[in-house]
């Protein structure tokens, strides 16, 4: 049963938001988040939390993606349907 309780950690790193929220308001949308996906702005820190990245970026479209980590698993050893709530949340945002 010890097998079970080896500790595993996640350690993330993330940049304060307010800096580029605010930078951001001089710029349309589509430019901020080409800016994200060129890393010239930070990503927001959910987004490193989970390890979701912008992918792509052009009108009227944006692809986010998560490769499934053992972190976010759920009971049944599969994705926990929130990580794909997040991405569709991100998606459908923006």
């Amino acid at each position: 049963m010890t097998e079970f309780l080896e500790p595993r950690t996640h350690t993330f790193t993330w940049y304060n938001p307010i800096p580029a929220l605010q930078a951001a308001q001089s710029l349309s949308g589509l430019a901020y988040l080409k800016a994200v996906q060129a890393a010239e702005m930070p990503p927001p820190p959910a987004a490193n939390l989970i390890g979701m990245t912008l992918n792509e970026v052009n009108e009227g479209r944006v692809v986010f993606a998560v490769e499934p980590a053992q972190y976010h698993y759920n009971m049944m050893g599969t994705m926990h349907g929130g990580i794909a709530a997040a991405l569709l949340d991100s998606s459908m945002g923006c």
